[in-house]
């Protein structure tokens, strides 16, 4: 390390950083007027007027963005200078570069996790240097564009963009756009799952390794035409810095750019590359930029990546693939909760067709006709194989969000395989030790419960509620939401991800409103593509004699995702272990006309030893009084009580309360939503009960846990 003084400083540097987020400081410095705003806007939006300089743009077919800097805002007769300015138009017109904008709208904070493993949109934008965002404002023009070098490569990935979707069929269009330029508008959800699955997503983002190919290719092609080497390294040093900052200067690219650089400074004087101190090198520049990257799992990959090649250099390709899946699974688990175990073999057969793709990518884009036919054959085949791969079972293996302890404890055991594998000469000695990975990824991956867990999760204006009972059974009680986008793949789904759920033994759908069943339709539809290695065992409907389109459209989906469908009402009860399900509604006989599906939707008593809570989805009326008549016919009480239809006015009655007579109530509602839930009158009536209340909208999601005595309850935010 003495001749290293750069592999000190970065380790320095990571150290500091790390030490300074364990203790809750914030990473990177906040200005008076950007902290002043903060505390403005803390109650929520408000309408503001700034101005701002345009940094870069994407144009979509039916809307754009726009990031401005130096902006200037003006709120209640002060200004202040704060930090870049993300603004969504709802017509995709093309601000160019330097251009002078004045924006009026709703300024507001990008919105932070409310459940866990949800996508934290703050952090993304604070590691894009985005400090606020507006949504439809309204925008003019003050002047024109002043910076052509910044408008430049941003028309040339337009360009290039038009061109691909011209070129090419739709799913390579998508894949080829990714891989080029780093625009993945076109890419489906399903292809880029299918990507993730096998563990070669990184192909489809501008990585180090495109930028490697890239570089290395052109400037060995510059030799080989005769052109001396000062002349080929800055040509190709040009080419691969514009085309950087063409396709958006992800982490990867800027480190593999800097280091590309560095070996090329080193052949013009004639001085030996040291790839530790070229890394480190590039991580330094990059946490002066940005200090909030030593967060953001790209950064840590990408440098744990280069780290593994050369420490595994000596060593077979199959090794150096397995060290680096071994050493990146904490990462790989705390940011995406699964890991693909065929991830290795695949990575081995399919990279090595990376440089063919991005050649004939390239060549296609450029002359069009029969060059894109290469590229197309490949890009069918990679699918046709990854498709293949999304059948076998388990090739992608959820195993949740792994704690500080237990990767303190995998570490610890990883470094010992290390060991024991670089000191053992002989391969069968190798193969031998690597019947010890199963037990280092069970050491990172295995979840020991407690009791029971219950998580009421932020879907916006709607309901859903995970259920993990001890004897390792888990249960969905709905899953919608008329509010939030996607909230089966964005909110749901990650959520199980996060707990390394891998099973749904049983899916409760209290009645067929879109509210509750939204995200349990999306996460069916995942399963019957495969586009996640969920599996769903039951799902279970209201035993009602009017069954229409969404009921019938729900259980057909439910036995094309190989789930099987049950119908219940009340008097059914499910017993798993110690844990008792038991289904108080509906009651077919007392169907009314008209119909009302909130009377007949499953009400669910979930007991545990002396723990209770009752699930009461969006239960009224003629439902409500059937349930009260079951609480003092049987003296029926719980701790935990979902409050009935988003804590509706006209729900949870005094009466019910006082026989129930529960100590915790929990509202699931969106934030800001139409109908004004949870109504004040019902909130009035929760107090007078005695009752400690959360509610979704301003806690987020909300985990009660049980060991069948105490109950502890505690709020995401």
């Amino acid at each position: 390390m003495e001749r290293r003084p750069l592999c000190l400083m970065c380790l320095f540097a990571v150290v500091v950083l790390s030490l300074m987020h364990g203790m809750g400081l914030p990473l990177a410095p906040e200005s008076r007027d950007d902290r002043k705003v903060r505390e403005l806007l803390a109650e929520g939006p408000k309408e503001v007027r700034l101005t701002g300089y345009v940094l870069t743009r994407k144009v979509q077919e039916d809307y754009a963005y726009v990031v401005l800097g130096r902006t200037v805002l003006f709120l209640q007769s002060n200004y202040y200078h704060i930090d870049n300015v993300r603004i969504t138009l709802e017509t995709p017109f093309a601000y160019e570069a330097g251009s002078l904008l004045g924006v009026s709208g709703f300024l507001e904070k990008p919105e932070k996790a409310t459940n866990p493993g949800q996508f934290d949109r703050d952090l993304y934008f604070r590691i894009q240097k985005i400090g606020y965002v507006m949504k439809k404002p309204a925008v003019t023009l003050l002047e024109g564009q002043r910076e052509p070098l910044r408008e430049l490569p941003l028309r040339l990935r337009e360009l290039l963009f038009a061109r691909i979707e011209a070129l090419y069929p739709g799913e390579a269009a998508g894949t080829l756009a990714a891989m080029l330029i780093g625009d993945k508008s076109l890419l489906s959800d399903e292809d880029s799952s299918y990507y993730r699955m096998g563990g070669i997503s990184h192909m489809l983002a501008i990585s180090g390794l495109h930028i490697t190919v890239l570089a290395m290719g052109l400037y060995r092609l510059l030799i080989a035409l005769k052109l001396p080497y000062q002349a080929s390294a800055g040509i190709a040093l040009v080419f691969i810095s514009f085309y950087a900052v063409m396709t958006g200067l992800s982490v990867s690219t800027v480190r593999a750019v800097v280091m590309f650089a560095v070996s090329m400074g080193a052949k013009l004087f004639g001085r030996t590359y040291d790839l530790l101190t070229a890394l480190s090198l590039a991580a330094i520049l990059l946490l002066l930029d940005n200090p909030c990257y030593l967060l953001y799992s790209g950064f840590q990959l990408s440098f744990l990546a280069v780290l593994c090649i050369y420490y595994s250099r000596e060593r077979s390709r199959f090794a150096g693939g397995l060290i680096l899946s071994l050493v990146s699974m904490p990462v790989v688990l705390s940011s995406f909760y699964e890991i693909p175990l065929l991830g290795v073999a695949v990575n081995l057969l399919l990279l090595p067709l990376l440089p063919a793709v991005l050649v004939f990518g390239i060549l296609g884009t450029a002359f069009g006709g029969v060059f894109t036919l290469p590229a197309v054959f490949l890009l069918k085949a990679i699918r046709q194989l990854l498709l293949l791969l999304s059948r076998v079972p388990y090739a992608s293996l959820i195993l949740g969000n792994p704690s500080r302890l237990r990767i303190l404890l995998y570490s610890a055991c990883l470094a010992v395989f290390l060991y024991f594998y670089q000191r053992f000469r002989t391969d069968k000695r190798r193969f031998l030790l690597l019947l010890f990975v199963p037990l280092l990824v069970f050491v990172l991956g295995f979840h020991f419960r407690r009791g029971i867990r219950m998580t009421f999760l932020d879907v916006g204006q709607g309901d859903s509620c995970v259920m993990e009972l001890a004897d390792g059974s888990n249960f969905l009680v709905d899953g919608g939401s008329s509010t939030a986008y996607r909230v089966g793949e964005e909110r749901i789904l990650p959520f199980l991800k996060y707990e390394g759920i891998r099973r749904l033994d049983g899916v409760f759908v209290t009645h067929l409103d879109s509210d509750h069943t939204s995200g349990i339709l999306e996460l069916l539809e995942a399963v019957k593509k495969r586009t996640t290695s969920l599996r769903v065992g039951t799902v279970i409907l209201p035993d009602i004699k009017r069954k229409d389109e969404a009921y019938l459209a729900m259980a057909e989906l439910a036995r094309e995702a190989g789930a099987r469908v049950l119908s219940v009402k009340e008097g059914d009860v499910f017993s798993f272990g110690k844990t008792k399900l038991e289904v108080l509604g509906p009651d077919p006989e007392r169907e009314t006309e008209p119909f009302d599906s909130n009377a007949q939707c499953i009400v669910l008593r979930v007991s545990y030893g002396s723990f209770d809570a009752l699930l009461t989805g969006d239960v009224q009326k003629e439902g409500e009084e059937n349930l009260l008549e079951q609480l003092r016919e049987r003296n029926i009480s719980c701790e935990v009580l979902k409050v009935s239809h988003h804590g509706s006015a006209h729900s949870t009655p005094e009466e019910f309360l006082r026989e129930l007579d529960a100590k915790i109530g929990v509202i699931s509602a969106g934030k800001g939503n139409r109908y004004g839930h949870p109504d004040p009158e019902l909130l009035k009536r929760l107090d007078e009960a005695g009752m400690e209340i959360f509610r979704t909208d301003l806690d987020g999601a909300l985990l009660v846990e049980s060991d069948g005595k105490e109950i502890r309850a505690k709020s995401w935010r």
